[in-house]
């Protein structure tokens, strides 16, 4: 219940500091998100912590390309809609020459991956 109490009063400091005065829920919900979003943005933390969760996509798909191949391969097949790896003797690189991941078959790229 505090946590609640708390939250409506920060709505409430938010919606003055913004100049909102009698709006409906949905105006006034879609307004304090715009001002959220925009301070997020701002935000050198909030930053870094996006920057990290793509770190943490790129190893992971990374390490399930070398971990289940098979798996791996599928997934690359369906997601770009042809066969571009057709057996297991592929190659997974990161940060090869600033790209997320590279899935290389005999030293040629095949697959680039970017994370955004």
């Amino acid at each position: 219940m505090n946590i609640m109490r708390n939250l409506d009063e920060y709505l409430k400091q938010l919606e003055k500091k913004a100049g909102i005065t009698s709006s409906t829920n949905a105006t006034r919900c879609d307004s304090i998100a715009k001002e959220l979003l925009e301070s997020l943005k701002k935000s050198p933390l909030y930053n870094l912590s996006m920057a990290n969760k793509e770190l943490f996509h790129s190893n992971f798909l990374a390490w399930f390309g070398n971990q289940y191949k098979d798996e791996f391969k599928d997934l690359m097949n369906k997601l770009l809609g042809k066969n571009v790896l057709e057996d297991n003797n592929f190659r997974i690189e990161r940060e090869y020459k600033h790209f997320d991941i590279c899935v290389k078959v005999d030293f040629k790229i095949s697959v680039v991956i970017v994370i955004i």
